[in-house]
């Protein structure tokens, strides 16, 4: 009897080992914003696109002051973006295009794509799943498709003619390269998450002490802005914004050089997006949806 009660007893002690194990692994390689599904909404005129999760994630539009909702496409979104003719999104099923009313919809590539940029007549992304996680660039066709580097990227962002990325391979340091793969260049040496590029300025949460910091695109002049703990990371104007993690995850918004800190919102805000005058988000917290402020924390509207 004693024999028999051991085995499943073994069984169920190294089924949770391995759990614990794979939920380690999980945050080491993708840190605790990546284990689960964060997409930021796109905002195109007086249209958002973003992923609905009462629909399975599925991409969905609507007007800017909340009517109109609409699903344009089924699937698991990962990531969107826009040159402001097509909206460019990736799921589950791949890489598309798709006409902001909804019509055209266009695969253009077979890949899992995390942190999709759109550049000229360029899309530029990393493989978010299968042993390679690489940078891709493919035209927005679906033709000329390469590979721009060997690292296991993440955070990508396309600025000025190079594109930035955070290097899993290398502790999440920053790195450079140029639209066609080469000049690889590291630019700091901590793990550094939610990066965000504006202007000549590297703005992200650091390791070191989760702060925000930033340096120039060079890796300069490094210097730590504020000690909160910043999420969703936008920069626009004389501003950066991001949910603060010290602030049960409140809008707030803090000058490059670290002074003017506001909160902006009561609200547990997540997917963030700041478009022209206006802050879209997630709330998560009471009453959940999308909402837009204004980028002074006035004009609180619940869209959904």
């Amino acid at each position: 009897m004693r024999n028999r009660l051991a085995v499943p007893l073994v069984a169920v002690v190294l089924g949770i080992v391995v759990v614990l194990a794979l939920g380690a692994f999980v945050l080491g390689r993708f840190g605790p914003s990546e284990a689960g599904t964060y997409v930021e909404p796109v905002v195109v005129g007086d249209w958002m696109y973003y992923s609905s999760r009462p629909d399975e994630s599925s991409l969905y539009r609507m007007k800017t002051d909340g009517s109109s909702t609409a699903r344009m496409a089924e699937g698991s979104v990962i990531s969107i973006c826009s040159d402001g003719t097509w909206i460019y999104y990736s799921s589950t099923n791949g890489v598309f295009k798709i006409m902001p009313d909804g019509s055209s919809n266009t695969k253009l590539d077979d890949s899992w794509a995390d942190s999709i940029n759109v550049a000229g007549d360029w899309l530029y992304f990393a493989m978010s799943y299968g042993d390679k996680r690489n940078i891709i660039k493919v035209s927005n066709s679906g033709s000329g498709r390469q590979e721009l580097n060997q690292d296991f990227s993440a955070d990508v962002k396309v600025a000025a003619g190079s594109v930035y990325y955070r290097s899993v391979d290398d502790g999440h340091s920053i790195y450079r390269i140029g639209i066609d793969g080469t000049g690889r260049t590291k630019l700091n040496s901590e793990g550094s998450w939610d990066m965000t590029v504006a202007g000549d300025w590297i703005f992200y949460r650091s390791d070191i002490d989760s702060g925000l910091y930033r340096m120039r695109t060079d890796g300069s002049d490094r210097a730590k802005v504020c000690a909160d703990y910043p999420s969703f990371i936008q920069a626009r104007g004389e501003w950066v914004y991001y949910s603060s993690g010290h602030d049960d995850w409140n809008v707030t918004r803090v000058r490059p050089d670290g002074s003017g800190r506001q909160k902006l919102n009561g609200d547990h805000s997540k997917h963030l997006c700041v478009a022209g005058d206006w802050i879209y988000y997630y709330n998560e917290g009471a009453d959940p949806g999308f909402y837009k402020m204004k980028t002074d924390g006035t004009g609180r509207t619940k869209l959904d």
